[in-house]
């Protein structure tokens, strides 16, 4: 279960319901662990399978944390929200870092030992999006299906 630093909320609003896994830093004793394991309990809760958004959650929050360049007590937020009348899983990640561009998803190196991960995203996902939202923030945004 997580710790006092990343809590796992899960509550009803008029049109869903979200779970929120907040303050995650990658000095901590496994955040992506906890993260998954905040998703799958929400899911479980749900009744939706779980496995696709899992999987990318580990991908997006290991890319933030090894890739965005986050010093001391900079953390990564996490939003889930199921929509059921939608059939639909939203997951938000927002990483503290500017200028991130989403590369062309074309064929990967298969000799390379990275940059697989985004692919995968890419082909677990509905849609996928990267935007700046406040200054200094940018969200990472999928949606899935939930079966």
């Amino acid at each position: 279960m997580p710790s006092d630093a990343s809590v796992c909320l899960v509550r009803p609003t008029l049109y869903a319901w979200t779970a929120c896994l907040l303050n995650l830093a990658p000095g901590e004793y496994r955040p992506v662990e906890r993260a998954r394991a905040c998703a799958l309990v929400a899911c479980r809760n749900w009744r939706v399978d779980g496995g696709d958004l899992v999987l990318v959650i580990a991908e997006l929050l290991t890319n933030a944390f090894e890739h965005a360049g986050l010093v001391g007590e900079q953390r990564v937020l996490v939003r889930i929200c199921w929509r059921r009348h939608l059939a639909e899983l939203e997951l938000e990640v927002v990483v503290p870092q500017t200028g991130f561009v989403l590369p062309e998803f074309g064929d990967v190196d298969p000799d390379a030992e990275s940059g697989r991960g985004l692919v995968i995203v890419r082909n677990l996902v509905r849609t996928f999006s990267c935007e700046e939202r406040t200054p200094g923030q940018q969200v990472f945004r999928a949606v899935l299906d939930a079966a």
